[in-house]
């Protein structure tokens, strides 16, 4: 029984979040969704917090992060718990909200996992706390490791692929050696990547291609583009007749209609400049 002092009314921005990352990929509509329900209904379900160790009067967040960050979208006080949770308990929590929910992808609890062994957690706990069994919690912890944090993140959940399938990615990459950027980007500018899942797919395809062909990872002809922070992204692909540039809508978002805006223009200025001459900005 839940003591009613502990449900009160807090401000969202007393919130923090603690630092461990369940969900790889967020959900703009269901967000929308969320918003629009509180506030025409107001906050159903309460979220659960404990209070901050090391600043007084601040929580960090156990579950319920997108209603809090509705709530401060809407500018009302988030209805919630406070508990002085432990880091293992505080787990067992989260781990119990996300069962009631939407359940995690594969790797979204293998990147958890992680994050938990990190913290020195027991494994016990974690496997508790994610319905696991000792096996499968290091098994995934094992297969995340091999994989670079930007690779694991760049394709969201990718909810319906397991183990088999992502150690068969994680397998190809350290055979063929190709850069993780690379693949990231082939997977990012595919015609596949509408969805976590056909990322994934685009990126495995990839792979499984260099290998078959026992080719260097990074093909004489095909070329990445990064920006000024080494971000990759556009990729560049050519044949004796065409090149085809793929423009990653995730990681520059808005430049491939730029691009084709002034691609025109482009064609007109490189008619106009005589033969052997460089263009410059």
């Amino acid at each position: 029984m839940i003591p009613p002092t502990d449900l009160i009314q807090i401000d969202p921005f007393t919130i923090t979040g603690n630092g461990l990352q369940d969900r790889l990929e967020d959900d703009s509509r269901a967000d929308a969704r969320l918003l629009a329900s509180i506030r025409e209904h107001g906050q159903q379900v309460p979220v659960l917090v404990r209070p901050h160790p090391d600043r007084p009067g601040q929580y960090d967040i156990i579950y319920g992060r997108r209603r809090v960050l509705a709530l401060r979208d809407l500018g009302r006080p988030v209805l919630a718990l406070i508990r002085p949770l432990d880091p293992a308990d505080g787990a067992l929590a989260r781990g119990a909200e996300n069962a009631l929910r939407r359940d995690l992808s594969y790797m979204e609890k293998a990147n958890l996992t992680r994050q938990l062994i990190d913290r020195s957690l027991p494994r016990a706990t974690i496997a508790r706390a994610l319905g696991l069994d000792l096996t499968e919690v290091a098994r995934m912890n094992q297969l995340v490791r091999r994989l670079p944090p930007a690779l694991v993140t760049s394709f969201g959940a990718a909810s319906g692929v397991g183990f088999l399938r992502w150690r068969s990615l994680a397998d190809l990459i350290a055979q063929t050696g190709v850069d993780p950027h690379e693949v990231c980007a082939i997977a990012n500018t595919s015609d596949l990547n509408t969805s976590a899942t056909g990322r994934f797919r685009a990126a495995l395809a990839y792979v499984t291609t260099l290998k078959a062909r026992s080719v260097p990872p990074r093909p004489a002809r095909l070329r990445l583009i990064r920006a000024h922070d080494g971000m990759p992204f556009a990729r560049v692909r050519m044949t004796k007749a065409t090149l085809h540039l793929g423009i990653s809508r995730r990681n520059a978002p808005g430049f491939d209609e730029y691009l084709l805006a002034q691609l025109p223009a482009l064609l007109a200025a490189f008619r106009a400049a005589p033969p052997g001459t460089e263009m410059v900005n």
